[in-house]
């Protein structure tokens, strides 16, 4: 069994009351001992890592700087775990790394240094021992019986001074009861890592169908590397409070639910009421970069071609004209298992191509929002250049200050050589009642209406109707 790793009250309270042991000294503890290490990422730019180290523990107090770690690292967020028995924790910490060109040169201050001096006839360089004075205005040291002020050369360090890091390090101390080796897992939320989902839809008009193949597009600005990881996706978004740990738990409560996938691209898992996704395949994902990863296909989905026209409904008064306007251009799929998909799919843009003289071209981009299983999904790729509409308003009678009818009349015309069904869509306020029309509407909702109409190839179709909209 995991134990979480916490600080002991009692020997706490002991160190107070008592002299303290000469300190242990600390130990860097880099990627090389590393046993595994898991991501959990989710699409607000925040992940969850999970790192298992293996520790070599003397008895008694160990001090261990653990670098490779996350520069965006959240430390209120940090917890350790172990299946080894009698350790505790008695500090952590998170230090950046401090050191710079300036922190270096501060550092030195009073100090020994290196003058390197190279002659400019023969090139031969020469070392000479200094000491650093001050930084005021420039280096000042002195060389041997001398004070120089910026004297040619460069300054050199035989070692790095006290309390500056070359990298972010996780500063951990434990007591152990006995010498011993223990793998300890650290985890902690991040910022700087994310990922979306990006679709390809290749359109086959012909048949009706589409190949729709999902990539997960991951990007790392953590200022860390993550070697071989093994990756889970998180569909959804997770509330993020700046300073509290709940939000570590609830990731953490998420990303323990379920196993690593056997397949590539496992079916997704419901956990916490979002979704989670598991690459088998282990990832390297280097500080800076941007990767692709094949998520989810299916082949030969059924598709509809749907035109439509959203804003020719207008119950403006007598003569009022809308137009002319194009269609726009739908693409219409439903998310279901017996069409080929049948999965969750993550929010992101899906960008379609169509095949034409055997050769493909891009006919647009739309974003889906995250869709459940048996969802329809809708494209909106475009404008219809050969569908078009005009509207008009025939008839407007206010019968009272509460009520009033209205009519309109549209011309729908189609250039194109083939038939078309378009969808005119609309808006009508409060309480409303259709009196008369050329064509059956369907009521949407409560304050939507939809009518189908068939256009001939290279002709045209009005579409009339009377309204009565009453204010309560």
């Amino acid at each position: 069994m995991k134990r979480p790793l916490f600080a002991s009250c009692a020997i706490l309270a002991l160190s107070f009351a008592a002299a303290l042991p000469a300190a242990a000294e600390e130990r860097e503890i880099d990627a090389s001992a590393r046993q595994a290490l898991t991501l959990t990422v989710y699409q607000n730019n925040i992940a969850l890592v999970r790192d298992l180290r293996r520790l070599e523990l003397a008895a008694g107090e160990n001090r261990f700087a653990v670098g490779a770690v996350s520069e965006s690292l959240r430390p209120e967020t940090l917890s350790l775990t172990s299946e080894a028995g009698g350790l505790t924790l008695i500090e952590q910490s998170y230090e950046r790394a401090t050191l710079t060109h300036q922190a270096l040169l501060q550092a030195a201050v009073g100090g020994p240094v290196l003058l390197i001096r190279e002659d400019p006839e023969t090139g031969e360089e020469t070392v000479v021992e200094a000491t650093l004075l001050s930084l005021a205005s420039g280096p000042i040291l002195r060389v041997g019986d001398r004070i120089e002020i910026s004297p040619p050369g460069r300054i050199a360090f035989a070692e790095l001074p006290e309390g500056l890091r070359a990298e972010t390090a996780l500063l951990v101390t434990l007591e152990s009861g006995s010498e011993q080796t223990a793998e300890v897992a650290f985890s902690y939320l991040t910022g700087g890592l994310g990922w979306q989902a990006d679709y390809v839809a290749e359109v086959d008009d012909a048949t009706g169908t589409m190949d729709l193949t999902g990539y997960v597009t991951l990007t790392n600005g953590s200022g860390a590397d993550y070697e071989m990881a093994g990756l889970r996706l998180v569909a959804g978004e997770v509330n993020v409070e700046s300073g509290s740990p709940q939000p570590r738990m609830q990731a953490m409560a998420m990303a323990e639910s379920a196993g690593m996938a056997k397949d590539m691209a496992a079916p997704p898992q419901s956990a916490s009421d979002r979704y989670l996704y598991t690459i088998e395949r282990p990832v390297t994902l280097k500080q800076g970069e941007t990767k692709q990863l094949a998520l989810l296909s299916a082949e030969d989905q059924p598709v509809e071609r749907v035109y439509r026209f959203d804003n020719l409904v207008q119950l403006g008064g007598r003569g009022y004209e809308t137009g002319p306007v194009n269609a726009a251009l739908l693409l219409r799929f439903e998310n279901d298992a017996a069409a080929s998909l049948g999965m969750p799919l993550p929010a992101g843009t899906v960008r379609v191509y169509e095949g034409m003289d055997g050769s493909s071209f891009f006919a647009g981009e739309d974003r889906i929002a995250h869709t459940p299983e048996g969802q329809d999904v809708e494209l909106r790729v475009g404008s219809a250049f050969d569908v078009t509409a005009e509207a008009r308003t025939t008839d407007y009678d206010r019968l009272s200050d509460k009520t009033f009818e209205a009519a309109q009349e549209m011309v729908l015309k189609n250039a194109k050589d083939v038939p078309v069904t378009v969808e005119v869509s609309g808006y009508l306020p409060l309480e409303w009642k259709i009196l008369e029309e050329s064509h059956p509407h369907e009521e949407v909702n409560a304050s939507q209406v939809l009518w189908r109409v068939e256009i001939p190839a290279g002709g045209e179709t009005e579409l009339a109707y009377r309204v009565r909209i009453s204010h309560n």
